[in-house]
């Protein structure tokens, strides 16, 4: 497989503490790859490196192959890199439709003003595809603050889709969800599996082993396994460090 996405020898420092010591993390094309660990491990720490929302003190990015590890986030977006957040970031009196329409137009570069979109026919026919696609049928027209926070999810992600991503970085998308929510957050990202490449933190261990084909263990800012869900499961280092079961069973 090709990798997409790479971290080499990334070392993120304040001062004295060091959040991110020297992570070598490779996303192949096409795979979901879960990244976790207790908290504190630098998870977000790392996310925020890959996004360019933080600069690294040491080592470089890499998206397809391109040294990105100068460029600000705005600039890695438009080279493919989308991000959903922990926390909601919606307009709450945008449409889901306008929101979505918005999107796909900063992703072309046009100039607009927020009234005068009676013209974009074909970009409402496309917001409303990525509605669909992320089971928001018939939601186009509801403001955002009368969605339940499920639907925000749904919503952030068909916004990250919207930018027709080479990578997407999913931080922690089944955060504040019901089993319901996430059992449907569950279902939708499976239905993206093979046709994204997908980089999910994520808490929720049933989750992670239900989506992702290939996990990376943070602890303490390092990476200490990669491997298949099932490595991950039976690996001892892994289960001291983030599980804290000192004799395996």
């Amino acid at each position: 497989m090709t990798a997409i996405l790479e971290t080499r020898a990334l070392r993120k420092s304040f001062g004295g503490l060091v959040v991110t010591r020297d992570v070598d993390l490779t996303l192949e094309e096409g795979e979901t790859h879960a990244l976790i660990g207790p908290n504190g491990a630098g998870k977000t720490s790392l996310v925020n490196l890959l996004s360019g929302t933080l600069s690294p003190t040491a080592g470089d990015v890499l998206l397809a192959g391109e040294i990105i590890t100068r460029l600000p986030s705005h600039r890695r977006a438009r080279r493919g890199l989308a991000r959903t957040f922990q926390i909601s970031t919606l307009f709450d009196s945008f449409t889901a439709e306008k929101s979505l329409v918005l999107a796909l137009l900063a992703r072309q570069g046009h100039c607009y003003r927020l009234g005068r979109m009676a013209g974009f026919s074909c970009l409402r026919d496309e917001a409303r595809r990525l509605l669909d696609l992320v089971g928001l049928t018939g939601r186009n027209l509801v403001p955002t603050a009368s969605m339940s926070h499920g639907e925000h999810r749904q919503l952030e992600l068909a916004l990250a889709l919207a930018a027709s991503p080479k990578v997407m970085l999913l931080d922690e998308p089944m955060a504040g969800l019901g089993g319901e929510e996430t059992a449907k957050m569950i279902e939708l990202l499976r239905s993206l599996r093979g046709r994204y490449t997908i980089l999910l933190v994520e808490h929720d261990m049933d989750a992670v082993f239900a989506l992702a084909d290939r996990i990376s263990v943070l602890a303490e800012g390092r990476l200490i396994a990669t491997g298949s869900p099932a490595d991950i499961r039976s690996n001892a280092g892994v289960r001291q460090a983030y599980f804290g079961d000192d004799d395996g069973d």
